[in-house]
């Protein structure tokens, strides 16, 4: 279980700014549809 933990916060923490980036989209809009979401996923990219 260690290890899966420990993966998930690797991937999380290697993604941090695209998170916040979504975070703060999210904040603003509340919602936003899977086209605005591979949006700024891709822009990450």
């Amino acid at each position: 279980m260690e290890n899966q933990y420990n993966a998930v916060k690797e991937k999380l923490s290697g993604n941090k700014d695209l998170l916040i980036r979504v975070a703060n989209v999210l904040l603003e809009k509340e919602t936003i549809d899977g086209k605005e979401f591979l949006e700024l996923v891709n822009r990450q990219l």
